[in-house]
């Protein structure tokens, strides 16, 4: 009897691992494996692009949006603020839909200022920035100053006196102000001048070796 089941034990575990062993070559235990299913639930993921066409008020920026983060992108552009951290709640561009590269035109800036710039991309989840950049707007371009040119007083046979009120020096310090004057009708300081002085305000000049009798010159005369 004994004997009988220990026949009867060791046919049962021969015949468990031969079926083991034809399962495991034929790949019913094996199934290929599942890929992971797509991230869902995340915020997207991008890039900012570098900062160019600086000026006194403007600039262009932008970003690449390589992952849209399981959902659509809603809105997408740039954010810049003065401080160090700009967000959606700053001033921003907006800039289309979906993923890939974009360009924003930033405006509105204040000239020779210091702004921070990012580029955001919005979609179900929530809102993703990139890198954040700084950059400088430039200097305005000075102007000529702008002035008016007083009446003549004292007039003489040979001298008089005029002058000027500069009300702007343009962006640049003045170097020279004075009058012009000349026979002809657009006296510049090509012709005959005087100088009084480098600042704005008002100031005024001695003309000196006048024509006796000449009308054109009590006239046209430029500060």
């Amino acid at each position: 009897m004994k004997k009988k089941f220990r026949l009867y034990l060791f046919l049962l575990i021969g015949a468990s691992i031969f079926l083991n062993y034809s399962c495991k070559k034929s790949g019913i235990n094996n199934p290929p494996p599942t890929p992971p299913p797509t991230p869902t639930g995340l915020v997207p993921l991008l890039a900012t692009n570098s900062v160019g066409s600086i000026t006194s008020n403007s600039a262009t920026c932008g970003g690449n949006i390589s992952s849209d983060g399981g959902s659509a992108v809603i809105a997408r552009g740039v954010c810049w603020s003065l401080g160090t951290t700009p967000t959606i709640s700053d001033s921003t561009t907006n800039d289309r839909i979906g993923i890939g590269s974009f360009t924003s035109s930033i405006t509105g800036l204040t000239t020779n200022t210091m702004y921070y710039v990012r580029a955001y991309a919005t979609n179900s989840t929530g809102t993703g920035y990139g890198s954040i950049l700084s950059f400088k707007t430039a200097l305005l371009a000075p102007q000529i100053p702008i002035l008016i040119t007083s009446t003549l007083d004292s007039i003489k046979s040979s001298s008089a006196t005029c002058g000027g009120n500069i009300t702007s020096d343009g962006g640049a310090t003045v170097t020279a102000r004075g009058v012009c004057w000349s026979l002809a009708m657009t006296p510049s300081v090509a012709d005959s001048t005087t100088t009084d002085g480098t600042s704005t305000g008002n100031f005024v000049s001695t003309i000196n070796g006048l024509v006796e009798n000449s009308v054109a010159l009590t006239t046209y005369f430029h500060s």
